[in-house]
């Protein structure tokens, strides 16, 4: 059997011994690896007041370089942080417009150069903005005020860029722009609400066909929705989970050969997988005390998850950061503890050789926090 059929195959064996551990205990064991400060925060700003280090997005491109954007809310910028192979990093406020960077997300596209979508308060506007030979271009993706929560971005194989996002009132909606940057806007559901901690899950085939899921992030039994949009254009939703509140975090989690077929997601504090694709498949609680979700697979195929916390009451959200991971020396999922930050604006990123780095912001003060994982660190 050549090498790539037999690494593949391992890789599906691994995550589907993952998929079947039981529901990951609640240890709290202090992570290894190193946390260090990306941008200081400002201890003198109120509770309420916007703060640094919101809505943080982190990617690593293919040549193992680590990108990072987030939004200042206390003086309105959107920043942008790369680190380079040898570790160095390179920082820079990309967009110093007034209100600039709410609901901000930031992925790559195929060259490796991050895009952003976000909005622009004081403009009354939601812009894109990418990064190109000529320098940082701005375009305006909607002059609806307040458009943009629970956004996803990605570009397609072909250079279209994908965008789905929550309006200023209710519905979601999938913008895309063509390579000659023309905007095109569609409505995927109109009776839905976003919030500043939902994120919804995308997914983009190589053939322009689009899996979502969605949620509601009004406390109403609307349960979490499977969009799917076909290559004629037309949109079909279905209702796969009607528990309460379900969905506010959701992410697609493979395998390889149908990524949509499995998903974890969030329910009032509590994270659940999925096995089989749409109405078909069995739903398993895998933890506890667990919101603000984000996760990926290792190498091995194993999963990844950073979440932050609640209590068992689910009044008072400790919303301390946590990571789940395989540990090789005990062959399980483990529940691992990063500092004692309390977050809700948070961000995962997997390199192909194993790196693992969670970002996330103080709560008290917008200090926004890098944790590192090395490969074989335990």
């Amino acid at each position: 059997m050549p090498f790539q059929a037999l690494r593949f195959m391992s890789l599906m064996i691994a995550l589907a011994g993952c998929l079947t551990d039981p529901l990951v205990s609640f240890d709290q064991i202090p992570s290894a690896g190193t946390l260090s400060v990306l941008s200081a925060g400002d201890p003198k700003v109120k509770k309420l007041d916007p703060k640094n280090g919101w809505w943080p997005s982190a990617e690593f491109a293919a040549d193992g370089s680590l990108h990072i954007g987030w939004c200042n809310g206390q003086t309105g910028q959107v920043w942008y942080a790369r680190q380079s192979m040898d570790g160095s990093w390179t920082k820079e406020a990309v967009d110093t417009s007034r209100g600039a960077g709410r609901y901000l997300t930031m992925s790559l596209d195929r060259s490796g150069l991050p895009i952003f979508a976000y909005q622009v308060q004081e403009q009354g506007l939601y812009r894109f903005l990418r990064r190109t030979a000529s320098g940082w271009q701005r375009e305006v993706i909607s002059k609806n005020d307040g458009d943009g929560r629970g956004a996803r971005l990605q570009e397609g194989p072909n250079g279209q860029i994908h965008l789905v996002y929550y309006g200023a009132k209710t519905g979601i909606f999938y913008g895309r722009r063509n390579p000659k940057g023309e905007w095109k806007h569609e409505t995927i559901a109109a009776d839905v609400q976003g919030a500043h901690t939902v994120m919804p899950a995308l997914h983009i085939e190589s053939d322009g066909r689009i899996t979502l899921l969605f949620a509601d992030a009004r406390m109403v039994r609307t349960g979490l929705q499977r969009a799917e949009r076909n290559r004629a254009g037309k949109w079909t939703t279905q209702t796969v989970d009607t528990h309460f509140s379900p969905g506010r975090n959701a992410v697609f989690m493979g395998p390889a050969e149908d990524p949509t077929a499995n998903w974890l997601y969030t329910v009032n504090g509590k994270a659940w997988i999925r096995r089989g694709r749409r109405g078909v498949g069995a739903t398993e609680l895998i933890l506890r005390h667990a919101s603000n979700l984000r996760a990926g697979n290792d190498p091995d195929g194993h999963l990844v998850i950073l979440t932050t916390g609640t209590d068992r009451s689910l009044v008072h959200i400790t919303r301390r950061v946590y990571l789940v991971r395989y540990d090789k020396r005990h062959k399980r999922l483990r529940h691992f503890r990063i500092g004692e930050v309390r977050s809700v604006h948070t961000d995962l990123a997997i390199s192909k050789a194993g790196r693992i780095v969670s970002v996330f912001s103080d709560e008290k003060d917008g200090t926004l926090y890098l944790h590192n994982l090395d490969p074989g660190t335990y």
